[in-house]
């Protein structure tokens, strides 16, 4: 039984490339498409609003949460950092996808180079 059961095994994994598939499987919008996408934005894009995309805030007591809704929604910022908590995160998302003109999502960054949470440090801050 034993026998078998290797031998079943090792037949499944010397045939596992027979079923793989020719063509890979394209998930979401094609490439012409997404970079059609891509261009139509970057041409409704203002100056600003293409500098607020590279623009990147650290949230904290020294930026008042009323000065970056007024940044999230003219556009004047694209990535939030060292904010933590999701409520926060949902509430300055929402923002951006309700209040501002092209409806950009926020890109969110934290850094945990000592592994925020974790008993050890990442990857990254071990080989430092």
């Amino acid at each position: 039984m034993k026998w078998l059961c290797v031998v079943s095994m090792l037949s499944g994994l010397a045939l596992s490339p027979a079923f793989a598939q020719e063509t890979p499987i394209t998930q979401g919008i094609h490439a012409q498409q997404r970079d059609a996408f891509v261009s139509n934005l970057m041409k409704q894009m203002t100056l600003e609003e293409k500098i607020g995309q590279l623009r990147l805030i650290s949230v904290g007591p020294d930026n008042p949460k009323e000065a970056i809704r007024e940044g999230i929604r003219k556009g004047q910022i694209g990535a939030i950092f060292n904010t933590v908590t999701r409520p926060d995160i949902r509430v300055m998302q929402d923002q951006a996808m309700q209040l501002s003109r092209l409806k950009i999502p926020l890109f969110f960054a934290y850094d945990v180079v000592h592994g925020q949470r974790t008993v050890f440090p990442i990857s990254l801050g071990l080989a430092a």
